[in-house]
């Protein structure tokens, strides 16, 4: 009897997992989103189709069978939930809200069941909002507190400018010399407000030297002082004896609460008693 039951339990779990191999399931055909489509209006008018100079573009995504739509632009994957979004546009060229058009590239993207997915770019020309720089610091106010060193409290004050000529005409400058036998890191450290690297990657400011080839170190700190965040970069006095702005790029440096920008003339090399102008220090973009 045992025998008996034993052989008919082998026959219904076969009879089961045979049941089982022969049902299957289907999901259908997986099929990516059709009839994908990008329509846009820059808002401008018949003398300047191309927009005025605000970089506002409204677009318009259509697919069929998409589960989701997104914007693509410069890296940057922006979910469109309604087809409808809008987005501003920047240049990094030209005089603040005048620049001519630029080209710009966006690709949109429309997902469907199971990760299918359709894609396509579009280029377009838009006159791009070219953002103002700003000014952190001119000099025409209260002396801000100027810390120097290597060594301490070395000369450093603000004037009426020597040298009203060029690029520069603004009436105070700062005049800083660089003590003979000083530490070839001697430099100024100025609290400022506004740094915002975020939105801004370069800083800039007007330098009158007796020296031409030579570099400078511009660094930015938070309150903490001389820890991370920090951020520093270089730039060459490329001539000497006039007003030239000379630019540093911060668009590498890592997002903080900065407060302090430190300035190095001459950079590593001792100091030998000449004297630096410099004035309006700026970000732009």
């Amino acid at each position: 009897m045992k025998n008996i039951k034993y052989i008919i339990g082998i026959f219904l779990a076969a009879a089961f997992f045979v049941g089982c191999e022969e049902e299957t399931y289907e999901f259908g055909a997986l099929t990516a989103p059709t009839n994908l489509d990008l329509s846009y209006t820059i808002g401008g008018s018949d003398v300047n189709p191309l927009g005025d100079a605000t970089g506002v573009v409204n677009f318009n995504i259509s697919a069929d069978n998409a589960l989701s739509l997104r914007l693509v632009y410069n890296g940057v994957e922006k979910v469109v939930p309604k087809g409808k979004t809008t987005m501003a546009f920047s240049s990094e060229e030209g005089v603040a809200g005048t620049n001519g058009a630029n080209l710009y590239t966006v690709t949109v993207v429309a997902y469907g069941v199971g990760g299918t997915s359709s894609s396509k770019t579009y280029d377009f020309e838009v006159i791009g909002f070219v953002m103002p720089p700003v000014i952190l610091e001119d000099f025409e106010g209260a002396e801000p507190a100027f810390r120097t060193f290597g060594p301490d409290n070395h000369p450093i004050t603000v004037i009426d400018n020597p040298f009203s000529t060029g690029i520069n005409k603004s009436a105070k400058v700062v005049e800083y010399a660089k003590p003979a036998g000083s530490e070839g890191w001697a430099g100024i450290s100025i609290p400022v407000s506004g740094i915002d690297l975020e939105k801004y990657s370069k800083f800039s400011l007007k330098v009158y030297s007796p020296k031409d080839n030579i570099d400078m170190v511009l660094k930015v700190e938070t309150a903490a002082g001389d820890v991370d965040p920090k951020f520093e970069n270089f730039a060459t006095i490329t001539k000497k004896d006039e007003w030239i702005e000379v630019f540093f790029d911060f668009s590498e440096a890592p997002v903080g609460d900065y407060s302090t920008v430190v300035l190095f003339f001459n950079t590593w090399n001792s100091g030998d008693g000449s004297m630096y102008y410099f004035d309006d220090i700026k970000l732009s973009k």
